[in-house]
């Protein structure tokens, strides 16, 4: 069930290349703005992002876009964007008027170590980052689908998607799967339908969506059963399941698969 064995490729060789390479663009650009940024607040900064977690979201997008025939330096902008977006909105959902996280990937959550109004300008900082690195590489590289990628993203993360999402956690004023749709998986679409645009592929963006759906909804329902929360087995084999039927479907995805089996594993 979910997926079938890839064993055509060195999956976990790739995945550390990209994730390494997603390391040290970031913290190029961090290192672009630190001479101009004042000390606590860029430390702040790099402490939300380093050390990261899995950094799924930005992986996503480059092999979506290298299984497109499309180029890992067009999409690079974009996934380092996504993934800077993802980690403000951690340094933002652990304050304490949020979710009121005091750990995060291990370690104390930035507004533990830097207070909380620091937290939220740091988060700030990140978010607007995002938004200059797209907006940058679109400016220097007139392709409308690389703003179309950027729209996306923008959307995806707003009021209508993650941060809408979060309101209506907050205020648990919807059902669950209306809120794992905005607060999660709206950056995983993002992810599958960026990595498209960026390769130029404009004919298939619904379906790049829905796999992205699937599968970030997929994802939360994992998290919640590893947390001990109400989802089950028989909740996460729907969206799995589809993921990985649109995955079969799509030429080139074997390292796509290899990731899904890899975040998975053990669920069959």
């Amino acid at each position: 069930m979910y997926f079938q064995r890839v064993k055509k490729m060195n999956f976990r060789n790739d995945l550390a290349t990209k994730i390494a390479l997603i390391d040290n663009e970031l913290l190029k650009y961090l290192q672009q703005i630190q001479q101009d940024c004042p000390p606590q607040l860029y430390e702040s900064l790099e402490y939300s992002l380093f050390p990261g977690g899995k950094r799924l979201r930005p992986v996503i997008l480059l092999a979506v876009c290298e299984a497109l025939g499309g180029r890992t330096e067009d999409a690079l902008p974009f996934a380092c964007a996504l993934e800077i977006i993802h980690n403000y909105s951690l340094t933002h959902d652990d304050l304490p008027c949020m979710d009121d996280d005091d750990m995060r990937r291990g370690k104390p959550s930035n507004h533990k170590v830097f207070g909380e109004a620091m937290a939220i300008l740091a988060g700030d900082g990140l978010l607007n980052l995002a938004y200059e690195i797209m907006a940058e590489f679109c400016s220097n590289n007139p392709n409308p689908n690389f703003l179309r990628a950027m729209a996306k993203i923008a959307k995806n993360a707003g009021v209508t998607g993650m941060v809408g999402g979060q309101a209506l956690d907050i205020q648990q004023s919807a059902d669950l799967r209306l809120i794992h749709e905005n607060k999660t998986a709206k950056l995983f679409i993002s992810a599958f339908a960026a990595g498209a645009l960026c390769a130029n592929n404009t004919g298939s963006i619904d379906f790049f969506e829905n796999l992205g759906l699937n599968f970030g909804l997929a994802f939360q329902i994992m998290d919640d059963i590893d947390d001990g929360q109400s989802s089950s087995e028989s909740e996460l084999a729907v969206p799995l399941d589809d993921a990985a039927k649109m995955l079969q479907t799509l030429e080139n995805s074997e390292f796509l698969q290899a990731l899904l089996e890899y975040i998975f594993k053990g669920r069959e």
